[in-house]
């Protein structure tokens, strides 16, 4: 969003967060936006091809849970439209991001 002087709007209902995540995060105060994880990533595709790649990364079984989460709009910053509809700015991490244990 930074780079490309836009901005990026997310809706936290559409982010595929298990629910062993967020209970644990939720009963610890985290965010698990701003948590380290890995295989996953973002695709930015025009509006008109969005289900098209959704239904094409389904089709694998690393991405079963792929969905359409949000949407560049103009402007700047990346925002998460909360599920109480209020509307939050989604910061970068500064510091040190806690370590994957395992």
């Amino acid at each position: 969003a930074v780079s490309s002087s836009v901005r990026i709007e997310l809706e936290e209902g559409m982010i595929p967060v298990s629910d062993i995540v967020r209970g644990i995060t939720g009963i610890l105060g985290l965010d698990p936006l701003t948590m380290g994880n890995e295989g996953k990533m973002i695709i930015a595709v025009p509006p008109r091809d969005a289900e098209k790649a959704v239904g094409i990364l389904r089709r694998n079984k690393y991405g079963r849970n792929a969905v359409a989460a949000g949407q560049v709009l103009e402007g700047k910053g990346v925002y998460l439209r909360t599920a109480l509809g209020g509307l939050r700015r989604v910061l970068p991490l500064r510091g040190e991001g806690l370590p994957r244990i395992c």
